[in-house]
């Protein structure tokens, strides 16, 4: 089967062509809410972005426009944590509307970092946030173990500037997979910035210059769970991953080959077959996203697994680490939820039963994935969460052989 388009790379292909000069095609034949979401907020801030046959033609914005603007972000975090400095950068004043979980979720550091630099932060920790002001350049401290979007928001946005900008990362600098692939996504559009040790340096006065065409990565976040499928169930090829991405997430390989499966990797894909497992240990802190996936493959290996450095899961759409502990032990499975990681007792099989998403869209994905590991059924609740990354999981999980049945509000 075919890998979805990357979400990660598309948020920042949308943010990147919007501020550019000249015109962008991007070539991406899927999309999902959070994409979605970003295109619409980045037309409201003045891009004209059209879908194409084939993915995206984006114009961008031209000038400044003293209106403000109301963007809608709905759950997405990439876009409302990469357009707040965007917004400083082109001196607009903007609302923005947060749904679900999003105006809880951590935000302090980068707002401290915004109003010292001259931007007015309004309605904190609201579903609508206000801001106004001209942003400068200079030197920007930031977390590294909080989220990387912090970085990746303003590595897009200070090269505008007028001024030269520095980033220093304290702590842990954890998902560097995203940094990475926001630096490429930049580079491809002209923008130089250069990350050495903990510092990001970042010359300003630059200009964003269209490669005319772009084409969007394969998505490794989301093939996880179909190559974690595979391992679990059988066989299964996913192709369209470029093992040359940037994407932190393509650790999965590695990740499936020490808990024992087969995992073969060609230049356009890769190919996970079942076979005996033994359960691990695991520092997630720089893959968050494939956790949940990680999880089910811990409950089919024979022994512990203990997913260390996860604490961050806390934040996500759901407080995800309480979600995967809480999903795992309703279908059977034997699980430790502790204050910063998950320890999973494996045994490969599971009775099923039914489980809410938590509004979650990789809660969605995990739970149909250890649907193979059940004696039963596995029915989940609220499954259309998974409308935010992945609309067609299920008919790609049905593809693949999933016996999948529809009800009413399930």
């Amino acid at each position: 089967m075919e890998a979805i388009a990357s979400k990660s790379h598309m948020h920042r292909l949308l943010v990147s062509a919007s501020l550019a000069r000249g015109e962008t095609w991007i070539q991406c034949k899927t999309t999902s809410d959070d994409i979605e979401a970003t295109r619409d907020c980045l037309q409201q801030m003045g891009a004209d972005i059209r879908r194409t046959a084939d993915g995206f033609h984006v114009i961008p914005r031209q000038g400044k426009d003293s209106v403000p603007v109301r963007v809608n972000c709905r759950e997405s975090g990439s876009t409302y944590r990469f357009l707040l400095p965007v917004a400083g950068v082109l001196g607009m004043q903007t609302e923005f509307m947060l749904a679900g979980r999003l105006p809880q979720r951590p935000m302090e550091a980068l707002w401290t970092e915004l109003e010292q630099k001259g931007m007015v932060v309004c309605g904190k920790g609201t579903p609508l946030v206000s801001v106004r002001g001209q942003l400068r350049g200079g030197v920007y401290t930031m977390p590294g173990n909080i989220s990387s979007q912090f970085i990746s928001g303003l590595v897009m946005a200070l090269p505008l500037l007028e001024e030269d900008s520095e980033i220093i990362i304290t702590g842990d600098i954890q998902s560097k997979g995203y940094i990475a692939v926001t630096l490429e996504t930049v580079k491809g559009f002209g923008i130089q910035a250069h990350w050495e040790g903990d510092r990001m340096y970042i010359p300003g006065k630059q200009t964003y210059i269209s490669p005319g065409t772009f084409r969007a990565e394969g998505d490794w976040s989301n093939g996880a769970f179909i190559l974690c499928g595979g391992a679990l169930g059988g066989r299964v090829t996913c192709r369209g991953l470029q093992l040359s991405s940037p994407q932190g997430d393509k650790a999965i390989c590695e990740i499936l080959g020490r808990f024992g499966a087969e995992v073969t990797q060609e230049t356009d894909g890769v190919t996970a077959t079942k076979n005996a497992m033994q359960g691990i240990d695991l520092d997630g802190g720089d893959i968050p996203d494939l956790i949940p996936a990680i999880a089910v493959v811990a409950a089919a290996a024979e022994g512990r697994t203990i997913l260390r450095n996860i604490g961050r899961l806390k934040w996500k759409e759901s407080d995800r680490l309480l979600a995967i502990g809480k999903t795992l032990q309703t279908v059977g499975g034997q699980v430790e939820i502790l204050e910063d990681s998950l320890v999973i007792e494996g045994n490969g099989t599971l009775h099923g039963g039914t489980i809410h998403s938590f509004g979650d869209h990789r809660i969605v994905m995990m739970g149909a994935i250890a649907s193979l590991l059940c004696e039963n059924s596995v029915i989940i609740r609220d499954a259309q969460a998974v409308q935010k990354s992945y609309p067609r999981f299920f008919e790609d999980f049905q593809t693949l052989g999933a016996n999948i049945q529809k009800e009413e509000e399930t």
